[in-house]
């Protein structure tokens, strides 16, 4: 103790410039056998807790149907999505297509070369000219319209086609065909081209003449031919003279006569030998449906027919008192139906 009041003693006397100095001094408790005889202290005992201090555990509450209906339990609303209107999106839409449309334009403008200004140049003033009326042409003068040429001649005319099918009006009536329509039976073959070869023009399927009771074929005795004729025309066979006359109630005729031809001739060598110079007419030649070799005069109302080497057929429309050619057609039919017979 003395050495540490010494100690204490001697600190206090140190020069000033060591008052900062901490000396730090170990507690007597922890030195030299005073350390070791520290007490120790045994560890104590955690005592469970009386069960009687435990909480009670609650049991569930159990709700029932009835209970729940009475309640009017409902489950909670669902939530709303929120959506975008669509006009909205259609307007954002425009909009961003007309920014895009804007922003091209504005490109285009700005990138655009240039055009030079063109600058016209100048031009002196003409000096005035005398100006001269113009002269007029003469007026030409125009031919005279043309009417189509008759085909018959010396006052001689066609009969009324109202449908320009070939058939006359008269005609239509004795075929039963329509005077205005020029496919009665809509074939796509018009009423005077199925006169023409053999056919019926109101038939409802491919019908021909000789099936109908519009015609019938004769076969005069000795002659070597037959041919269909109408079945309402007259018919007179003079064997004497080898002449079949075919008369139409309204007084036209149609005479077919067998005249002989020498093998080695053609028709034009026997109409030029038979025939006066005065009377002859040009010839058109042609072939009958069943291949016969025939010719027609230009006023289309006399026809000969070769049958065979030795024999020819001459077929003339006489008009009577009439001065129109009513049934043209119906004398095609006739000689198109010309058939050799033993």
């Amino acid at each position: 103790m003395a050495n540490s009041a010494q100690f204490t003693k001697g600190a206090t006397e140190m020069p000033s410039q060591n008052e900062h100095l901490l000396v730090s001094v170990m507690p007597s408790a922890f030195r030299g056998r005073e350390g070791l005889a520290r007490k120790t202290f045994a560890p104590s005992q955690i005592m469970p807790m009386p069960v009687s201090a435990l909480m009670p555990v609650p049991k569930p509450t159990v709700v029932t149907v009835q209970q729940a209906v009475q309640a009017k339990l409902t489950p909670p609303p669902p939530k709303k999505r929120h959506r975008v209107p669509v006009w909205l999106i259609i307007a954002g839409v425009i909009l961003m297509g007309g920014i895009a449309i804007g922003g091209w334009f504005l490109l285009a403008s700005l990138n655009a070369p240039e055009t030079p200004v063109a600058v016209p140049p100048v031009v002196p003033p003409l000096p005035p000219v005398a100006s001269t009326p113009p002269v007029a042409p003469p007026p030409v003068a125009l031919p005279p319209p043309t009417t189509p040429a008759n085909p018959f001649g010396n006052g001689v005319y066609p009969g009324k086609d109202s449908d320009s099918d070939g058939l006359t009006d008269v005609e239509e009536a004795l075929y039963r065909s329509h005077p205005l329509r020029p496919d009665t039976d809509g074939d796509a073959h018009i009423d005077g081209n199925e006169v023409h070869h053999l056919y019926d023009p109101n038939g409802k399927d491919p019908q021909r003449l000789a099936d109908t009771r519009l015609v019938e074929r004769i076969a005069p005795t000795g002659f070597g031919y037959s041919m269909l004729v109408v079945t309402s025309f007259e018919r007179t066979i003079r064997a004497d003279s080898r002449q079949l006359l075919v008369r139409v109630p309204t007084g036209e005729m149609f005479q077919i006569v067998l005249q002989p031809i020498e093998p080695t001739m053609t028709i034009m060598d026997w109409y030029r030998a038979q025939i006066p110079v005065s009377e002859q007419v040009a010839l058109d030649s042609t072939r009958t449906k069943q291949g016969f070799v025939s010719a027609w005069t230009s006023d289309q109302l006399t026809a000969y027919v070769r049958l065979s080497d030795d024999q020819l057929a001459i077929v003339t429309y006489q008009l009577g008192p009439h001065d129109r050619v009513e049934y043209r057609q119906t004398m095609e039919m006739m000689i198109n139906s010309l058939e050799r017979v033993p």
